[in-house]
């Protein structure tokens, strides 16, 4: 991807993050068919990029390809597999459809419990997500049970509040 900052390769032409970023979204979907866990996690550092560009129909393209990879070869059950599912949830919840991102966020925190026995920051994050996804579908008191989830984790795992949340519960 970044072999064009050569300058015997981009020969004096000016690149774009954006091109840069396009060549290797050609290049992961391409190329590293023998590495697909490679191919994943460069399909979902990439995608992320592009959502966080505001091109979330490039980046949902990526960021479900590395959902597809990373379930087909680690499997439902792998942290990968779930932190993928979220990020489509974070997708879903950029187009505005909380609906996708609630399903999203529900399953990524399903398979987290399934996972593991503490709770991680990721999980007051999701249940924070969640909860915002519940708001926008207007269904307040399942969205402040999910937001004060992720206060009360935040509390315990020492990790500082969240201030929309807090404001959300008053």
């Amino acid at each position: 991807v970044f072999q064009v900052s050569d300058p015997s390769e981009a020969r004096g032409n000016t690149i774009t993050a954006r091109e840069l970023l396009d060549r290797g979204a050609v290049q992961v979907e391409q190329e590293l068919t023998d590495q697909p866990l490679v191919r994943a996690r460069l399909a979902d550092a990439i995608g992320t990029v592009y959502v966080q560009l505001g091109l979330v129909e490039q980046g949902e393209r990526l960021l479900r390809s590395a959902w597809e990879w990373r379930r087909k070869h680690l499997g439902e059950n792998h942290p990968d597999t779930a932190n993928s599912e979220a990020d489509l949830g974070w997708v879903a919840e950029k187009k505005g459809d909380a609906v996708a991102a609630e399903h999203h966020y529900r399953q990524a925190l399903a398979l987290r419990q399934r996972l593991q026995g503490a709770p991680a920051p990721v999980d007051a994050k999701l249940h924070s997500s969640l909860g915002w996804a519940l708001v926008e579908q207007a269904r307040w008191s399942e969205a402040r049970d999910h937001i004060r989830t992720a206060l009360e984790l935040q509390g315990k795992l020492g990790s500082a509040t969240d201030g929309e949340n807090a404001e959300a519960l008053t």
